[in-house]
């Protein structure tokens, strides 16, 4: 069984926000995909080995249904379901809470700027922002594991440490920074966007930024060519298989691996680049529009030396705390066992990414390891 392996269903396309930078812009907002079908797909996910379900839309939680499909995945064995939101139902916790009970267990929200006025704008939904907060404080009450996605605009793109400390201030400690494809809503409105060769300095800044507070890997990149990263290439998403499926509305299938290379063009410098192998280029609509300014082949690895000194903690580290809550001083194979009862975590199934996660909390002070009759034991210290 491969533990990376994810099976994304779209389960409309349907809105309750229209953003405008949305990819899906043009799509068919009537096309919602039947419980039965969904039911279905949930049944072959499972069957064919997948460990972790995404749904998402469109927005998933306008379907009345969407804690019935929770509960079915939850039911058949995924101990990973995750939801893709713009937070906006999650503001009613009764709802929330409901989500959780059904087997809920990371909530990946859209937050584009920590700014209510530019959120809102940018959502085209008066009060998105307010209540996307509140969901947010809700899901993190209710101690399901939190994510972000930040959309790349010319309103975000200088501001991304603003956007990323308020997130981290409320509870968020990983986050996907996307740049858009230029389609749909997106390329109706590509004034709001900006050239990756003016963002690179920032997403720079932003990977060093959250290195400092020991969580240099929980940001990653999608659709931005690794040489806008530099020295961080390896923050780059799409240069390893995505290993998952998306199913749309009407029941098609796409092989992310598959579809993730088509409508990509290279530079000519890109042949001297030691990941020209791996990587498939920027999209061709991005071209056209901004042409291939900024990208300079990759000759260096990454530095990986990380501190581990910060206040924040990431999900693996949130969960050994929250197991250790429950009972302390145990050994590895109680708090795999214990984790999964706990939404938090993303891969405390596999023993080091335990031990790895206590060792960082041994650097901040708070938990204790001891190596005894060939065992790790993790401790929470009494003054925290």
């Amino acid at each position: 069984m491969n533990n990376n392996l994810c099976y994304e269903i779209l389960l409309t396309y349907s809105c309750n926000a229209r953003c405008l930078f949305c990819s899906q812009g043009d799509f068919d907002k009537s096309k919602n995909a039947p419980f039965t079908q969904i039911v279905k797909e949930i049944y072959k996910a499972k069957k064919m080995g997948y460990t972790k379900l995404g749904l998402s839309g469109g927005e998933p939680t306008i379907r009345e249904d969407l804690p019935e499909i929770i509960k079915v995945a939850s039911k058949i064995g995924f101990k990973s379901i995750r939801i893709q939101t713009n937070g906006i139902r999650l503001a009613d916790f009764n709802y929330a809470k409901k989500l959780k009970e059904s087997g809920l267990t990371f909530c990946k929200f859209s937050f584009v700027s920590e700014n209510p006025k530019i959120h809102n704008m940018l959502v085209s939904r008066l009060g998105a922002w307010e209540d996307a907060v509140k969901g947010l404080e809700n899901i993190n009450r209710l101690k399901i594991r939190l994510g972000n996605n930040i959309l790349i605009n010319k309103f975000n793109y200088n501001k991304l440490k603003r956007l990323v400390n308020f997130l981290l201030n409320k509870g968020v400690s990983n986050f996907v920074v996307i740049y858009p494809i230029y389609i749909g809503n997106m390329f109706l409105n590509k004034k709001i966007g900006v050239p990756l060769n003016r963002c690179s300095r920032y997403f720079i800044d932003i990977v060093e930024y959250l290195e400092k507070k020991g969580l240099g890997d929980e940001i990653l990149f999608l659709n931005v060519p690794p040489c806008f990263l530099k020295k961080y290439w390896q923050s780059a998403i799409g240069l390893n298989p995505f290993n998952t499926l998306v199913t749309s509305p009407d029941g098609k299938t796409i092989n992310l691996d598959e579809s993730s290379n088509l409508n990509k063009k290279k530079s000519k410098v890109c042949k001297n680049c030691i990941l020209n192998s791996k990587c498939s280029g920027i999209n061709a609509n991005y071209a056209s529009i901004f042409g291939f300014k900024g990208i300079i082949p990759i000759n260096q690895e990454k530095d990986t030396k990380k501190d581990f000194s910060s206040k924040y903690l990431t999900d693996n580290e949130k969960c050994l705390i929250e197991i250790l809550k429950i009972k302390n001083n145990i050994p590895t194979e109680t708090v795999i066992k214990m984790a999964s009862k706990i939404p938090l975590c993303k891969d405390c199934s596999d023993g080091n990414n335990v031990i790895n996660a206590a060792a960082r909390l041994v650097t901040k002070k708070i938990i204790e390891m001891e190596f005894k009759n060939g065992k790790y034991f993790f401790k929470l210290k009494t003054d925290i």
